[in-house]
């Protein structure tokens, strides 16, 4: 028993230095989830198995801060709607969500300690092809599609693999708000009165070219940006009114 408990400390620790060793790789995806933010993004996360409660946990962390002071983001677990669970499970069920759900500017995280990961992988691929920013919490021999942030927990005991993400979420969670609380965050965002990711108010933009997964271009004030046009019916040359990176209404058709 000594034996035992012995080696799974020393895996424990290795792992956990490990993890410090990430420490840049960490901190670029906080910076980057922080952005997504910044910009009116939410944060959508999932994973089967022990990994759904840890999405979970990851989602409520961002909705319900723990700390006074701190502010509250949109958030939301994909592994918590029961139903959706049952009656997609043959359709790709995290997938299916977030093509119904998720939009360009997003964010998608994908935790999972299973090698069997066929719902998580493609979940991060609709993701992807969305538009998505997306990240990854896994752990060795798990094969996922290409990622924006992949942070592998360095150990082979699901135990321990699972420690390292919640170490690793709650790192991201108290770093992003620590980016959000940088004035050189806001900074890289557009005039506040023009941009159509920060302004509080619609603002009116053409669409210049459509794109695959309910995306179009649009010639803003602040320069081309990219948008979603899955509530409208719009075309490329229409004019649209845009909130939060979002074309509401179709305020002018092309000639």
């Amino acid at each position: 028993m000594t034996l035992v408990l012995g080696t799974s400390l020393q895996e424990r620790d290795a792992a956990g230095l490990a993890l410090a060793e990430d420490a840049e790789r960490i901190a670029r995806a906080c910076q980057d989830v922080a952005r997504r933010f910044q910009r009116g993004g939410r944060l959508l996360s999932f994973g089967t198995g022990q990994s759904a409660a840890d999405a979970a946990h990851l989602a409520v962390e961002f909705v319900h801060p723990v700390i006074v002071g701190k502010r509250a983001l949109p958030a939301v677990s994909l592994a918590n709607d029961a139903s959706a669970l049952s009656g997609l499970a043959h359709a790709g069920v995290f997938a299916s969500q977030l093509r119904l759900l998720g939009r360009a500017g997003d964010i998608a995280v994908g935790i999972t300690i299973d090698e069997a990961c066929g719902e998580v992988a493609a979940g991060l691929a609709a993701a992807r092809d969305l538009g998505m920013m997306t990240l990854a919490l896994t752990k060795p021999g798990v094969e996922l599609p290409v990622v924006d942030h992949l942070l592998v927990a360095r150990s082979g005991d699901p135990r321990v693999a699972r420690e390292i993400h919640m170490t690793t979420y709650h790192v991201l969670w108290e770093l992003v708000h620590v980016f959000l609380n940088d004035p050189r965050l806001a900074e890289e965002c557009h005039d506040d009165e023009v941009c159509v990711t920060c302004s509080d108010a619609a603002v009116p933009v053409r669409i210049t070219a459509l794109r695959p997964g309910h995306l179009a271009l649009a010639d803003t004030p602040g320069g081309e940006e990219e948008i979603s046009v899955r509530l409208v019916d719009a075309r490329a040359g229409d004019v649209v009114l845009v909130h939060a990176k979002e074309a509401i209404a179709v305020v002018e058709r092309r000639p």
